[in-house]
């Protein structure tokens, strides 16, 4: 690669296709990982492993190098919140998942269908079995109305909501509300969360 302009690749592993170009590479610098096996899978050395570098730094051969300094600490990300919407919505359920106290009022007054029933009711909730069985519903419905996520993981919405975007990582029980195409954390109202009217 050394004639015409210099050219850069950057990737987080060295995949399959990765692989056949990674070797045309007269310069290799490995950015901090955070675990030491992905650190030597990557091509580093096991002992020179440190999970406490600062960003923009990394490892050069056996160098210790850094690439770039932030002005100062960046400020944490807060996940974009939204309360919960009024009106038609459809309400995704995981196991051990319970409805916010308005969503079960309803819910016990009897206007809550389940999934493959009549989708022209106001609130349509199920569990994620529910909703594989009724297939294809779910992606009808959120096109026009907000879907709830509650209690279910990674792997049951990409399975529900096949075209939907990957939610955020959450360590605490997700709560999801998904519209206009974007997840957000839902933001419950003090009198929501605790259960008062």
């Amino acid at each position: 690669m050394r004639e015409g302009a210099p050219v850069a690749c950057t990737a987080r592993r060295v995949s399959t296709a990765m692989a056949q170009v990674a070797p045309l590479a007269e310069i290799r610098i490995l950015l901090r990982i955070a675990s030491r096996q992905e650190h030597v899978v990557a091509g580093g050395d096991g002992r020179l492993h440190d999970a406490g570098l600062p960003p923009g730094a990394g490892w050069l051969q056996d160098e210790r190098i850094q690439l770039a300094l932030p002005p100062s600490r960046a400020p944490r990300r807060q996940p974009q919140s939204a309360p919960l919407p009024r009106g038609p919505l459809a309400v995704v359920l995981g196991i051990g998942a319970e409805l916010p106290p308005a969503l079960a009022r309803l819910a016990a007054e009897g206007t809550a269908v389940r999934p493959g029933s009549d989708t022209s009711a106001s609130l349509v909730v199920g569990a994620v079995a529910e909703w594989e069985a009724a297939w294809g519903e779910l992606d009808r419905l959120r096109a026009q109305r907000p879907v709830l996520v509650l209690g279910v993981d990674e792997r049951a919405v990409r399975q529900v909501l096949r075209h939907a975007p990957a939610p955020p990582p959450m360590r605490e029980a997700p709560a999801w509300v998904l519209q206009d195409g974007r997840f957000a954390r839902l933001r419950y109202a003090s009198s929501e969360a605790s259960g008062a009217a």
